[in-house]
């Protein structure tokens, strides 16, 4: 019998016979999530939802946007809700998958999300917006927004005058912004403004884009101006005072 059980098995390693079929391991794809809901914002999309009457086999969920590609996904079962980047006026249709496998749960209609605006004034607390001048040409790059969401950059003048709008470029996959503008005469301050991750505004500024020099990135050139100012005058002070102790 030993002998007998080696050799088939033997034949089978082989492929000389033909053995049963195993079961399959994979288990089946979770029931898909219910009263799913889309909300459109300013380049984004707030998707939620309630879980599955049998929620076994949970471990996340995925919502999708379509046209795009866009998604977001949730750390664990017990989240019902996150944010999509999204191209303002875009028509959007707006699905749920429990981790991303099981069939699709569909918000009612279509969503289509809104323009981003610049402020009337450039604020204070805005993060940095990198930019390098090459001519009239200016590359503008950012990072902190949501995916594939619109971004609108607009233009202010030495006396705060503005905003003059410029372009409207998307973020990445990964929320980054690359783009190229050209600058009115005049205009010392870019500023891109959209949404952040949960999708809240977001906006970056870069000044001094015009003029000689390169390019300063940021509102946060204040500071450093007067620190320089303060140790120029403090090194005058130390070298006249040497000179009056010199015999």
């Amino acid at each position: 019998m030993m002998l007998r059980f080696a050799l088939v098995t033997a034949l089978a390693a082989a492929g000389l016979i033909a053995t049963a079929p195993t079961a399959s391991a994979h288990a089946p794809a979770p029931a898909p999530p219910v009263d799913v809901v889309a909300e459109p914002g300013v380049s984004s999309i707030r998707v939620s939802w309630r879980s599955p009457a049998v929620d076994t086999g949970l471990s996340h969920y995925v919502a999708y946007a379509e046209p795009g590609g866009a998604s977001c996904a949730t750390l664990d079962w017990r989240t019902f809700g996150c944010v999509l980047g999204a191209r303002a006026g875009v028509s959007y249709r707006i699905s749920v998958r429990s981790n991303g496998t099981s069939a699709p749960a569909y918000a009612p209609g279509r969503s289509t999300p809104g323009s981003p605006s610049a402020p009337a004034s450039v604020p204070a607390d805005a993060f940095d917006l990198q930019t390098r001048r090459a001519g009239a040409r200016v590359e503008v790059r950012g990072a902190g927004f949501l995916p594939r969401s619109s971004v609108a950059l607009a233009g202010y003048r030495a006396d705060g005058t503005g905003p003059a709008t410029l372009a409207m470029p998307a973020a990445d996959t990964d929320g980054g912004l690359t783009a190229v503008v050209v600058p009115p005469d005049g205009v010392v301050t870019l500023l891109a403004r959209g949404a952040g991750p949960d999708g809240e505004p977001r906006t970056l500024v870069a000044t001094a884009v015009r003029g000689g020099g390169l390019p300063v990135t940021g509102l946060r050139v204040t500071g450093p101006a007067a620190l320089g100012f303060a140790m120029i005058v403090l090194g005058a002070f130390l070298l006249v005072l040497t000179r009056i102790r010199r015999p």
